[in-house]
Order: C-alpha cells, then sequence, then structure tokens
C-alpha cells in the first residue's frame, strides 16, 4: 500500500473512530477496482426546523473525502448531500446567484452543486487540524446550516419543464 493510500486510510478511520464513539454509524468505501480509498460515509437523520410545521426528519449522507492538495497537505472534505435534492428540477438563475452570494458571504463552509445539480454543503479541514472536538463543532454547524438554509434554498429549484425533455 502506498503511503499516500495509508494516510488516507488511517485519516478515514480516525475519522470513524470519532463518530462511532458518538454513536454516529460510518462505512469506509473503496474503490473495488483498484483498492484505492473513496471515502468514509454516514448517514444523517436531521430533525430540520421547518417553518409552520414540526420538525422534519430528513435523511442525509454525510461523505468525509480524504484530500490532499498540490503541497501534500491532508485534508478531510466535509460533503453534506443532497443538501437540496434538485428531483427531477433544474437549479434556477435565483439558485446560482444565492449559492455564490452564500460563498462570498460565509467563511468556512460553502455550497455547491453536483453533477446532478443537487446542492452540497461542504468544508475541507486540514487532517493536522482534526480532532473529536473540531470535527464534532463541525458537524454542529453544518447541522445549523442545514436548519438556516434548507428551505429558502429549496424554494429556489424550479420544476424541469416537459419541453426540455422533449
Amino acid at each position: 500500500m502506498s503511503q499516500r493510500l495509508s494516510q488516507r486510510r488511517q485519516l478515514c478511520e480516525r475519522i470513524a473512530a470519532y463518530l462511532d464513539s458518538s454513536g454516529q454509524p460510518c462505512e469506509i468505501v473503496e474503490d473495488e477496482e483498484d483498492g484505492n480509498l473513496v471515502l468514509l460515509q454516514c448517514p444523517l437523520a436531521i430533525n430540520l426546523d421547518v417553518e409552520d410545521t414540526s420538525p422534519e426528519v430528513t435523511n442525509f449522507i454525510l461523505n468525509i473525502i480524504p484530500l490532499e492538495d498540490s503541497f501534500g497537505d491532508l485534508y478531510a472534505r466535509l460533503v453534506i448531500f443532497p443538501f437540496v435534492d434538485r428531483e427531477g428540477s433544474q437549479p434556477s438563475d435565483a439558485l446560482h446567484q444565492e449559492l455564490a452570494r452564500l460563498n462570498h458571504d460565509i467563511p468556512q463552509l460553502k455550497f455547491a452543486l453536483d453533477e446532478e445539480g443537487d446542492v452540497e454543503l461542504l468544508v475541507d479541514i486540514p487532517a493536522a487540524l482534526l480532532d473529536e472536538q473540531n470535527l464534532q463543532a463541525t458537524l454542529r454547524t453544518m447541522v445549523d446550516y442545514l436548519n438556516y438554509y434548507y428551505e429558502p434554498l429549496s424554494s429556489l429549484v424550479t420544476p424541469q419543464t416537459d419541453s426540455l425533455a422533449e
């Protein structure tokens, strides 16, 4: 096993141990073809505080992806997806503009669109700074963002028209 792959695996195992100790199940997922570590995957059931209704339990996936930058520094990228599921809808221009505004205004966490057009929430944590306390604080912040931004961003996903499919 290469040293880089070993470091990425150790990072995933360390994060898995932190999450396991707090009762959060997770699984290390590997690419079966070449054995490269892909990610740590954790299901999240989050009570969203949606206005005018009782809290809605919504299921999300937390992927934790070990990344290495061009200087060789190792990071853990935490990604909650789908933050907003497009469910056959197209991301609107208003959604693109709002994500750009939020990413400008918010210092660490970022919103992104995945290849399917679903909104993701992500943050990169340097492996050297990652401990259980930092991980838990980051996850709490991500859940706070979910509660605060889920409904307004969901309202910006517009239905896909049938004329696009023809």
